[in-house]
Parts: structure tokens; sequence; C-alpha cells
């Protein structure tokens, strides 16, 4: 059996600094959508009646997409936050259980306890463990422990 938690810091953009930000954002990305989607439908438009009008409408666009590079640099260039920020509870819970284990050891049961890294970009730590161990695991049964420290029923 393995019981894995994943623990990921992640950097600290300024977007994610306060529920203000946080609300820009929201509705930044909201704006952005609707320009693109807007963009795509008055090209095609553009193609289908040649109107020469439609073209410059798309500095919106331009804007949007320039201010959304601006945001994912400055994302890529901003410090970890400090601490397990992301899901430390399901890697604390691995290691409780891992506790309980040692006491009281299940019987034919070997069980391997993962607290791994990297679950947010395609679960890279999860994926470097089973690689590594593929010729160690017995029929493996994997228990992932994720979104533990909520309020209620996550969706």
């Amino acid at each position: 059996m393995i019981l894995i938690g994943h623990v990921d810091s992640h950097r600290s953009p300024v977007f994610f600094s306060s529920l203000g930000w946080l609300v820009a954002y929201a509705v930044f990305l909201k704006v952005v959508f609707v320009v693109f989607s807007a963009q795509v439908i008055l090209y095609l438009l553009g193609t289908v009646t040649q109107w020469t009008w439609i073209w410059p409408t798309t500095f919106v666009s331009a804007a949007c997409a320039v201010m959304m590079t601006i945001m994912c640099f400055h994302a890529d260039h901003t410090p970890f936050s400090h601490g397990a920020n992301d899901n430390a509870t399901g890697a604390g819970l691995v290691l409780a259980l891992g506790k309980q284990l040692c006491d009281a050891p299940l019987e034919h049961t070997r069980v391997w306890l993962v607290c791994s890294g990297c679950e947010e970009v395609q679960h890279y730590g999860a994926i470097d463990f089973f690689r590594r161990h593929k010729g160690d695991l017995l029929d493996p049964l994997a228990v992932v422990f994720e979104s533990m420290g909520c309020d209620g029923p996550a969706g």
C-alpha cells in the first residue's frame, strides 16, 4: 500500500496577496476570456465580410495579451512562499498514519509513506517515486490524500 500526500510551495505574485487583488485577478481573467473570444468571432466575421474596421478593434485583445504576459512574467519571478502551503495537511496525515502503522503494523502488507512535491505540475513527484520503485512494488494500491484541510465539501 502506498500512502501519498504532497507538499508544494508556490510563488507569491501580488495578485494572490490580498482578497482585493484576488478579486481583481478573477475579474481580469473573465474579461480576457470574453475579449479573446470576441477576437476570434471578429476575425471570422472579417474574413467573410472583408470589413476592415474589425482589424483595429483587436488592439484591445493585444493590450490584454500584453497584460497577461506581464502578469505571467511577474508570477514566474516572485519568491516561493514560506513553508508548505499547498496540502500540507495531506502530508501530515501520511506521517500521522505512518506513526500509527509503526505502533500497529498491518499483517502481510508493506506500506510506503510518500510525501511528494510537484503535484500541481503533472504529479512529477509521484511519477518519479513510481518510476524509481516500480520493481519493488507488488500489486500496489495507492491512497492519495488531497484537499484534506478544507471546511466542508470541496468542489
